[in-house]
């Protein structure tokens, strides 16, 4: 076990300096300041977010094949770096990579076989984020 000695003129409690008695008043003013700063700086990014609008994918059932649609507004579509669309049918497994005018258009159209058919979209935006939705159709 240690033992304390102190000499017969040390006090075991110091007065502690004059510096850190005003930082200590001080401390949390400057961690507020913090705070609102970063508040304020994040300010601007957060108002010019826009609400997110769905791809809104859709599949309908047309004489001469299967209509593939999208909102071409979306805002993934806004904001596509690379768009792929995924068909699945069977033991069919095909991606279609989907270019500006395709992806303006809103449209696709896929001739159809008599199976059921899985159609997933799949939209990388330019930050790196991934927006996907998917649209099964199963045949009686």
């Amino acid at each position: 076990m240690a033992r304390l000695l102190l000499r017969e003129d040390e006090d075991l409690i110091r007065p502690v300096p004059e510096i850190w008695r005003s930082f200590r008043s001080w401390w949390p003013l400057a961690a507020a300041m913090v705070v609102a700063l970063t508040v304020v700086a994040m300010l601007p990014r957060l108002a010019n977010q826009e609400p997110q609008t769905p791809l809104a994918l859709t599949v309908e059932l047309q004489p001469e094949g299967w209509l593939v649609s999208w909102n071409p507004r979306a805002t993934a579509i806004r904001m596509a770096r690379r768009a792929r669309l995924y068909v699945v049918s069977g033991n069919s497994n095909r991606r279609i990579e989907l270019g500006p005018t395709e992806l303006a258009s809103g449209v696709f159209r896929h001739f159809h076989t008599l199976e059921d058919h899985t159609f997933r979209l799949e939209i990388e935006e330019k930050t790196g984020r991934l927006a996907a939705e998917s649209f099964r159709v199963v045949r009686r």
